[in-house]
């Protein structure tokens, strides 16, 4: 896992997520955080259990989330 400056954490491969499957991620978030992958490899994220969506970065096969937004969700 690695954080970077920009406020990203580095949580997953595009590879470790099946495409038209999810994985929750338990790791470096307040909560677990499913991370879903669409047929053309488009990634996103949910907070586990809830409808509330989360900003994704994907950059050479590596998925990224957004370090600002999973604190606030676990206030």
């Amino acid at each position: 896992m690695m954080i970077e400056k920009s406020g990203w954490i580095e949580v997953a491969l595009v590879e470790d997520i099946p495409q038209l499957d999810a994985r929750v991620n338990e790791g470096g978030a307040a909560c677990p955080v499913a991370l879903f992958r669409a047929v053309d490899d488009h990634v996103f994220a949910l907070l586990d259990s809830f409808t509330r969506s989360y900003a994704v970065k994907v950059e050479q096969s590596r998925v990224s989330l957004n370090l600002a937004e999973l604190a606030d969700a676990g206030e």
